[in-house]
C-alpha cells in the first residue's frame, strides 16, 4: 500500500520529533548515570564554616535556614549542571540526526516549472 505525500510527510516530522527526544532524553540519563558514578565513594558535600560552627540546636532560626539553603543548593546544583549539559549534547546530537531525516516534498500548487 502506497504512502501519499501527505502522510510521508507526516511520518518524517513524526520521527524528526521522536529522534530529537530520544537524543536528548539518552544525554540527561547519561549524564545522571555519569554523574552518580563519580559520586559513589566520594565524601558528601562540605558544609560552609558558619554551618559546622553551630549545632542546629543552638544556632539561631535563621542560621539554621541559611544552612539548610546553602547545603540544598549545593547539592541540587551539583546535580543540575551535569544532567543539563547531558541535555544540552543529547539535544545538540538529536537535532544533528533529525536534520539528517529526509522529509519528502510535495508538489507545491505555486511552483512553476520553467
Amino acid at each position: 500500500m502506497a504512502l501519499s505525500p501527505q502522510r510521508k510527510r507526516a511520518l518524517g516530522r513524526d520521527l524528526r520529533d521522536t529522534v530529537f527526544r530520544l537524543c536528548a532524553v539518552a544525554g540527561g540519563f547519561l549524564a545522571l548515570l555519569w554523574d552518580v558514578h563519580h559520586k559513589v565513594g566520594q565524601p558528601a558535600h562540605a558544609t560552609s564554616d558558619a554551618c559546622a560552627k553551630h549545632p542546629a540546636g543552638s544556632a539561631a532560626a535563621g542560621a539554621v535556614g541559611h544552612c539548610v539553603g546553602s547545603g540544598l543548593s549545593t547539592v541540587i546544583l551539583a546535580w543540575l549542571i551535569p544532567v543539563a549539559v547531558g541535555l544540552l549534547v543529547g539535544s545538540l546530537v538529536g537535532l544533528a540526526l533529525a536534520s539528517m531525516i529526509r522529509v519528502g516534498r510535495g508538489k507545491s500548487p505555486h511552483r512553476t516549472r520553467r
